[in-house]
């Protein structure tokens, strides 16, 4: 089915095999298939390097291990340019990254199943990636640059869709769970800006 997000961009999203669910702030998505994903595409701001962005969203596990939270690709099929920069490890804990020609990545701690957690990734080039969970600040990499595509990028929710890209920590593959109130901004928020989008 084809959606529609809420943001002034009135950007498209494409899905597959994702069901309308109760979300964390009214209707959520839910990822029940290996081959589930949200995928929107025309975000130019992902693909000017060292350009500062937030990512945002409430997720809700109903499994362990690795998985894509965000995936962003130069590609609509997730390919060309390619890398995570929200996921989990092996292990269960959540990964905040970005690519600098290598990956440069925050890991967090494990993610309880059946629980709705907040997760906000940002990027400038003064504090590097920057990971927050229900408000809190993780932890930072410190300055770094981000080299990206050069184009206009596909985000996909919940599932890479491709194979053989950029990644470190994060376990590329299908999210199972809750996603809602996915957010990206063009600009680095502020931990007082993570804390009122943590407690809606």
């Amino acid at each position: 089915m084809n959606a529609r997000n809420a943001s002034p961009n009135r950007i498209n999203g494409t899905t597959y095999n994702i069901i309308l669910a109760s979300g964390r702030v009214g209707q959520g998505l839910s990822f029940t298939s290996s081959l589930s994903y949200y995928q929107l595409y025309g975000f130019p701001v992902l693909g000017i390097s060292n350009h500062p962005y937030s990512i945002s969203l409430w997720i809700q596990r109903t499994s362990t291990g690795g998985a894509t939270l965000v995936h962003v690709s130069a590609q609509s099929d997730g390919g060309g340019w390619c890398t995570d920069f929200l996921g989990f490890s092996s292990s269960g804990q959540i990964v905040g990254g970005s690519y600098d020609g290598f990956i440069t990545e925050v890991v967090g701690p494990v993610v309880s199943t059946n629980v709705w957690t907040h997760v906000v990734t940002t990027f400038s080039t003064k504090n590097g990636v920057r990971l927050y969970v229900n408000g809190s600040l993780i932890d930072s990499t410190g300055a770094t640059t981000y080299l990206a595509s050069g184009t206009i990028n596909t985000v996909t929710l919940g599932n890479p869709r491709a194979a053989g890209c950029a990644t470190k920590s994060i376990i590329e593959g299908t999210f199972y769970g809750y996603l809602d109130e996915f957010r990206l901004y063009s600009r680095e928020l502020s931990t007082a800006d993570v804390i009122t989008l943590a407690n809606p």
